[in-house]
């Protein structure tokens, strides 16, 4: 550390441990996963009944896109509804949206780490696009599969 001139205080460093919570989230051996607490607070708010309190909403569920396939595409109804002055009106397809997101926080699995298991498979990455139509979110994925 001195030869890369980097500190440390001892009181902030967790050393040996077999997993630590960072930024709300669990960070272990195996993978990362979002805190419990986190996941539950946010599948637990109440229906948004203003703009603030979608943007509020929306910006808890962005820290768990990693975890979210396809969120962009689920979000997507709620574009109409953020634009500037645009009347707030809640459709059943802002409805239909919020649900969903909700199902798919409760989905909610650790991601982990890369292993290949067998050291002389070849490893091919392809990018595959999630929203193509209504923005660019690239994935990079392993042979094609998630």
């Amino acid at each position: 550390l001195d030869k890369e001139y980097l500190q440390l205080k001892l009181d902030k460093c967790q050393i040996a441990k077999k997993q630590i919570e960072w930024l709300g989230f669990k960070l272990t051996g195996e993978g990362i996963s979002p805190i419990d607490t986190k996941v539950q607070g946010i599948s637990e708010k109440l229906r948004p009944s203003n703009l603030k309190e979608l943007r509020s909403f929306l910006g808890a569920v962005n820290q768990l896109n990693k975890f979210i396939p396809n969120l962009a595409s689920i979000c997507f109804p709620f574009r109409s509804i953020l634009k500037k002055d645009a009347p707030w009106e809640w459709s059943t397809e802002h409805e239909q949206a919020f649900l969903k997101i909700n199902e798919e926080i409760k989905r909610i699995t650790e991601l982990t780490h890369f292993k290949k298991e067998n050291r002389y498979e070849s490893y091919v990455p392809q990018v595959r696009r999630d929203s193509a139509q209504y923005c660019n979110n690239n994935k990079v994925t392993k042979n094609g599969n998630q």
